[in-house]
């Protein structure tokens, strides 16, 4: 709550964009298209970015403790969204997610882009507890 009221998050990008990574690995998984696995890593990305982006605003505008949220860092913010239990995994998780993540650009090497690809499904569902407990609770 912040010193207005109750705030809520508008996160009808993020469910989108999850909704399109889900498809879009789907549609590889089927058809191991080379385009269509380009748009699954471009969508990790993405979703990584939002997931970062609304883990935070909700922090700052929902959080028990919310001050001094801008001068966390990444591990310190993970650490206190998992203990809220906001996030399935904790820190270990979200630093291979943030490491693939920045792996992107470089996803032309066939192993770096089997490495993300493989770990889309747990990605995945992470992206689906943040989107369930946001739809439960109505003001994630």
């Amino acid at each position: 709550m912040n010193k207005l009221g109750p705030t809520k998050l508008n996160l009808t990008v993020f469910n989108k964009t999850v909704d399109s990574l889900s498809s879009a690995f789907y549609e590889y998984r089927k058809s191991g298209d080379e385009f269509v696995k380009d748009s699954c890593l471009h969508r990790f990305k993405l979703c990584y970015r939002l997931a970062h982006t609304s883990i935070q605003r909700y922090l700052e505008v929902q959080g028990p403790d919310n001050n001094g949220i801008k001068q966390m860092t990444f591990q310190q913010i993970i650490t206190k969204v998992y203990s809220l239990g906001l996030i399935l995994n904790g820190w270990k998780s979200w630093e291979i997610y943030r490491h693939y993540s920045s792996r992107v650009k470089l996803a032309y090497d066939k192993d770096i882009a089997e490495e993300i690809l493989a770990i889309i499904p747990t990605f995945l569902d992470e992206l689906r507890y943040i989107q369930k407990l946001s739809s439960h609770e109505n003001n994630y």
